[in-house]
């Protein structure tokens, strides 16, 4: 995913325990780390057995993350499961995951206002509970979007509201990624795009990691 995942918080760590464990009870060899079709097999067959909990919106979170790029249908199909799930348990960390990814879809179909929708809800939750690291992530987003708009000084606003969150975390590649971000800002800004053609594949780029 685009920006995704910039920041999954200790909590991610967390149901990373979780689903190792579910994996034993559900019989799947712990010690195989699968990828690509294993891998996506080997969730689905964890959320069938998974309780109605917040590892099964983890579960669906990475399935629908497998799905992106492949079959974005049936991504949303699993990040509206765990948009559902996530409002059954009251879980933000669900939501804010749901809110991201799912905008990113949207994005690449060019539907960027309702991309916005979906965001704007999420970054004033984050804001309410004071979770700098998802701040930063949905002020990126934002950003991305609103540079997909061509709306370039909204977009490096967003994107200068996340640089002190993120310089916090002294992540170098992180913060890499967001001055490359804010360098492709400045760019579209001075520079006058004539080609109709590149300016519609710009737009596309910008949620490709």
């Amino acid at each position: 995913m685009i920006l995704l995942l910039l920041i999954t918080g200790c909590n991610f760590v967390g149901k990373q325990s979780d689903i190792r464990q579910l994996e034993s009870v559900a019989g799947v060899d712990s010690l195989f780390v699968p990828t690509g079709n294993a891998k996506l097999d080997s969730l689905l067959q964890l959320a069938a057995v998974a309780p109605q909990d917040t590892v099964l919106a983890q579960l669906y979170y990475q399935i629908g993350d497998l799905y992106e790029n492949s079959e974005p249908e049936r991504a949303k199909e699993y990040y509206l499961k765990l948009n559902d799930l996530s409002e059954q348990l009251d879980w933000n960390e669900g939501r804010w995951q749901f809110a991201s990814a799912f905008a990113i879809l949207l994005g690449r179909e060019g539907l960027l206002d309702s991309a916005l929708v979906v965001l704007a809800p999420a970054l004033e939750l984050a804001k309410k509970e004071n979770n700098e690291a998802w701040i930063a992530y949905l002020y990126i987003n934002t950003g991305a979007v609103y540079s997909g708009k061509e709306w370039y000084e909204t977009a490096l606003s967003y994107f200068m509201e996340a640089m002190p969150l993120i310089e916090r975390t002294n992540d170098a590649k992180k913060l890499g990624g967001l001055y490359q971000k804010i360098g492709g800002v400045y760019i579209n800004i001075n520079v006058f795009e004539k080609d109709v053609g590149n300016k519609r594949k710009r737009r596309a780029n910008v949620f490709l990691p």
